[in-house]
């Protein structure tokens, strides 16, 4: 993707492009008691433009602390980040650096940040099932067309595509979902030798849980897209699957619909529904 020139009257509206992300790690926790989530982004950059400053999208988010990494000259420096400033009216937050950023060099940012889970429909929201005459919360994701922001700081503008690698953290008695099929999916404890085996990211989020044990899901990374095609939910979904013959290659995929409990028994009749529209 090739950087764009901007007339003066969209430099309100657009985000710089003197900074491209390049590649995602997202490291989401759900908790549906609380209704709340903590997480870390974990984004990849490549400095199209030398830059003394970071401008990306937040919304409605508590953002933590922040970290940049420069790769430079085969050794890997922390930058100095000097001040933080929030644009509650363009949805940014921008961080003004010490030094500028060299043109053609990889950093790694790394933002902490937490929100509410609520039911606005837009963004990473809830909804709910009947459980023995009680009501109980699920959480899923709508970030079109501009409400990835509202989940995780981000580039939130179609123009800025990248690949997403998604870790998922949850009470293990929930199912987590995302774009991608699961490449890993285990329940730990909280002991200081399990933190330590994990990434950094992941780590942190876990040391600072109520509970002792987790589930955590980690997904193949996404092919290059847009945020507001980043999906994932968390809940105690069931699921049917059958398998499907792709059109044009003919191999044989797994296909599943999921639901919550109360409506497994409808399950069954959206597969045939299912199969035209995504085959």
């Amino acid at each position: 993707m090739s950087s764009i020139d901007l007339a003066p009257a969209d430099d309100l509206f657009r985000l710089p492009t003197d900074l491209k992300p390049t590649h995602y790690h997202l490291v989401i926790q759900t908790d549906l008691n609380d209704l709340s989530f903590h997480g870390a982004a974990v984004i990849s950059l490549a400095v199209e433009v030398e830059t003394s400053r970071i401008v990306l999208n937040a919304s409605n988010l508590e953002l933590g602390k922040v970290s940049l990494l420069v790769s430079l000259n085969e050794s890997v420096e922390k930058w100095a980040i000097v001040s933080t400033s929030y644009d509650e009216v363009y949805e940014r937050v921008t961080y003004e650096l010490k030094d500028p950023l060299p043109v053609n060099v990889k950093a790694t940012l790394t933002i902490h940040f937490s929100g509410d889970i609520n039911d606005s429909r837009a963004g990473y929201y809830r909804s709910t099932w009947a459980h023995d005459g009680t009501v109980e919360y699920y959480s899923l994701t709508k970030f079109e067309a501009i409400s990835a922001r509202k989940a995780f700081p981000c580039w939130d503008e179609p123009l800025f595509k990248a690949t997403f690698t998604v870790t998922m953290i949850s009470a293990p008695d929930t199912v987590n979902l995302s774009n991608m099929p699961a490449l890993a999916d285990v329940v730990i404890g909280t002991e200081v030798g399990t933190l330590a085996a994990l990434a950094p990211e992941v780590a942190d989020i876990l040391a600072t849980g109520k509970t002792q044990k987790f589930r955590i899901t980690t997904f193949e990374t996404t092919p290059l897209m847009s945020t507001y095609i980043v999906a994932y939910s968390n809940g105690p979904f069931k699921f049917l699957e059958t398998s499907v013959a792709m059109p044009l290659s003919g191999k044989m995929i797994p296909l599943r619909v999921y639901v919550t409990p109360d409506l497994i028994h409808q399950a069954q009749s959206k597969i045939p529904r299912a199969i035209p529209r995504y085959c």
